[in-house]
């Protein structure tokens, strides 16, 4: 298979692995295991051309407003993968016109003149009569053509070019999905990172007020010191919370900037926010089928099994006759002033004897060839169903955990808003509140987490059923479930 389709399947999670820890906790809220990092799922940066573009804006004025579609545009435009996978297509036809060039009439011009000396006595001319020497002028100006009438080997060879051209535009209309994947998937770990440092931000400005509340009630010697240094300390631990966060979210618009072609200084600001869309029910057996029939890189595994076919048909068909005419008319003449017109009209018929074992060892590479498409094709039948399962499967749990952190993030801010007026009341310590608030950071992170595996979700199947383009287009058009990233 083509490069691209494998760094394709590899980038539907995730392309921001450039910056570690993509889906850890943005700070030391240790009470919690980090969640899964997309990163795992995909290939360094630097050996994928899908992460880097062909051109670089200079920077423009002022912030430069991004919605997802003109993310996609943008990345469309610029992405250095689909210009290698374009460039590659553009190969591809330049074969196809190289062998229907064996087909075609080939016609050329001649124009010559010519002085020679010969001598007589050499070619064992008696010289009674001659001179021993002579000068022999020539002028000739002719056309001439050449035209294969029946060549079975070239035809089947003109028709495995073609459905290799087909093949290799399918492998472009392939790259496309991969780039939109990687666009839609950088898009949403920036509108995440941005989300992460609004809560983290929250989280820092509850921790200053717990610590102020704190540092008031010692100093009115209703709590002891240690209330105030672990107040303290929870304060700092949100502060560098918020550091990370901030870190963050510059390395994913970075990583953002590069798919898109701007300037990596570029300031930008995400129009859409980050949103869950509800999705309609299908079966396995649906999502499949709906593979089968879009999916590009399949439908290239096809025409290459076509044209590996065509291949070897040709090379069987070396040992047919071939039939061809060979044409010239041209003015010939000692000197130009006396040409006097000529021509010649010949038909050929070639029949192979014996190649010294060359017809036998292109069949048994064609074969070869033949049987690495059949397998390679029979294995992404496989894979396709896989990854539709696997799909489907990580859809339904994103969907399930979304409820589930939602509904969590709700007890977490009731247990906080509870355990804050205990200690107000001086019922008890603030190890209560502190644990409190930890648990809502954790509840934060777990429905971020939620949403962003939703998301991601929603674009491996696109991408598993052939419809990425169609999915990231629509992926943030719903109800709206967290606040505005800018």
């Amino acid at each position: 298979m083509k490069l691209h389709t494998m760094l394709g399947t590899a980038l539907v999670v995730s392309v921001v692995s450039v910056t570690s820890g993509a889906q850890s906790s943005p700070g030391p809220t240790r009470s919690l295991p980090a969640a899964p990092d997309a990163a795992n799922r995909l290939v360094p940066a630097q050996q994928s051309p899908y992460l880097g573009s062909v051109s670089t804006e200079p920077l423009h004025p002022g912030v430069v407003e991004l919605s997802l579609h003109d993310a996609l545009n943008r990345g469309l435009k610029a992405n250095l993968g689909l210009f290698l996978s374009h460039t590659t297509a553009e190969k591809s036809r330049a074969a196809r016109w190289q062998a229907l060039s064996e087909l075609l009439p080939h016609v050329e011009g001649s124009l010559r003149e010519s002085t020679q000396r010969i001598n007589l006595r050499a070619l064992g001319i008696p010289l009674a009569t001659l001179p021993r020497t002579v000068d022999v002028s020539n002028s000739d100006a002719r056309v001439n053509l050449t035209q294969s009438l029946v060549d079975l080997t070239s035809i089947s060879r003109t028709r495995a070019a073609r459905l290799s051209e087909e093949a290799a535009q399918s492998d472009y209309k392939d790259a496309r999905e991969t780039v939109v994947v990687a666009v839609s998937t950088a898009y949403l770990a920036v509108l995440t990172a941005k989300v992460r440092l609004n809560l983290a931000q929250a989280d820092l400005k509850t921790a200053e007020a717990l610590y102020q509340l704190a540092k008031d009630r010692e100093s009115s010697g209703l709590n002891p010191e240690v209330d105030t240094l672990r107040a303290q300390v929870e304060m700092q631990a949100r502060q560098e919370s918020v550091i990370e966060a901030n870190n963050t979210l510059a390395k994913r618009k970075i990583v953002l900037l590069r798919l898109l072609g701007l300037n990596i200084h570029q300031p930008i600001q995400l129009t859409n926010p980050l949103r869950k869309q509800g999705f309609k029910s299908i079966s396995s057996q649906e999502a499949y089928h709906q593979a089968l029939e879009s999916r590009q890189d399949y439908r290239s595994a096809r025409e290459q099994l076509r044209s590996a076919e065509l291949a070897k048909q040709a090379a069987e068909l070396e040992r047919a006759p071939k039939l061809g005419v060979e044409a010239n008319y041209g003015a010939l003449g000692t000197a130009p002033g006396n040409a006097v017109s000529t021509w010649n009209l010949g038909v050929a018929l070639h029949i192979p004897v014996f190649e010294g074992g060359h017809i036998r060892a292109d069949v048994s590479a064609a074969d070869a060839t033949l049987r690495e498409k059949q397998a390679e094709l029979e294995d992404i039948r496989n894979r396709i169903a896989q990854e539709v399962e696997d799909a489907l499967l990580d859809l339904d749990s994103a969907n399930k955990q979304v409820e589930v952190s939602q509904a969590a993030l709700g007890y977490a801010n009731r247990a906080l808003t509870q355990s804050k007026d205990r200690f107000s009341a001086g019922v008890t310590n603030n190890v209560e509140v502190i644990q409190a608030q930890e648990a809502l950071a954790g509840a934060n992170e777990q429905w971020v987490n939620s949403l962003y595996e939703y998301s991601i979700a929603k674009v491996s199947l696109g991408r598993a059923t052939g419809t990425a383009e169609a999915t990231a287009r629509s992926l943030l058009d719903s109800q709206n479930l967290a606040s505005r990233a800018r």
